[in-house]
Order: C-alpha cells, then structure tokens, then sequence
C-alpha cells in the first residue's frame, strides 16, 4: 500500500511538473512570436504562480487548527480555505500585474487576471457545492 501511495504522488508530481514546463513554454514562444522584446516574465510566470502556491498552502495548513475538542472540524476547514483562497487570490493578482503587464497594453494584465479569478471562483463554487451535498449538517 506504501508503494502505492508513493506512486501516486510521483505520478501527481509528475503531471504538475509537466504543465508547468509546457505552460512555461507556451508563454515564451507566443509572447517570442507576437514580437514582445522580453519574453521572460510570460515564460515565469507558471512557475511564479506555483510557488505563490506552495506559500499559501503552507499559511494555510498553519491556520487550521481545533481550538476546542467540541468544535466542528468542518468550520475549521472551511476558515483555512477561505482564508488559503483570499491569501491565493491576492497573491495571483500581485504575480500578474508584476509579470504580465506590458506597456503596449496596459490593460491586458486584467484579462489574465480575470481568467485566474473566474478559476479560483469556480474552485470554491465547487467546494461549497461539495459540502452541501455531501456533509451531514445538510438535508
């Protein structure tokens, strides 16, 4: 079961490693093509994102704590996850006007911007649905 276990992260590993390489990729040579001089802050910014990432997990997993034996555990969860999701969409924001903006353009950086926050909107949408339909507290 260990094994098991372990191949499965590796295999996760593996796949979060890859679409961050092709995204890295596929930013370098589009913004390459449409003639952008520095294409350097399009091909860091999946990795840039994904260590904001792994900050804000890791405020995360700190923030959820029982204060009381009593205390539903879900209400701790569902305070770490919107705090984690605040601390992620600030973070997001702050990675794309720093990375993506471009002179030309002014206002394209909130394009992008407006991508990754209807994707971190549908990921609590879908959190929340998950909870209702599945936690005991609701009929």
């Amino acid at each position: 079961m260990v094994g098991d276990c372990v191949g499965s992260s590796a295999d996760v590993f593996e796949s979060v490693a890859a679409e961050i390489i092709g995204a890295m990729i596929l930013g370098a040579t589009l913004s390459a093509e449409h003639g952008m001089v520095n294409s350097m802050p399009f091909m860091l910014f999946p990795l840039a994102v994904h260590a904001m990432d792994i900050v804000v997990s890791s405020v995360g997993i700190m923030i959820v704590k029982v204060a009381h034996s009593t205390e539903n555990p879900m209400i701790c969860l569902t305070r770490g996850y919107r705090i984690t999701a605040t601390l992620a969409t600030i973070g997001f924001m702050i990675c794309v006007r720093i990375l993506l903006y471009v002179d030309d353009v002014p206002g394209a950086w909130l394009h992008f911007a407006g991508c990754g926050l209807t994707g971190i909107l549908n990921g609590y949408v879908f959190i929340q649905t998950t909870q209702y339909f599945t936690d005991y507290e609701y009929k």
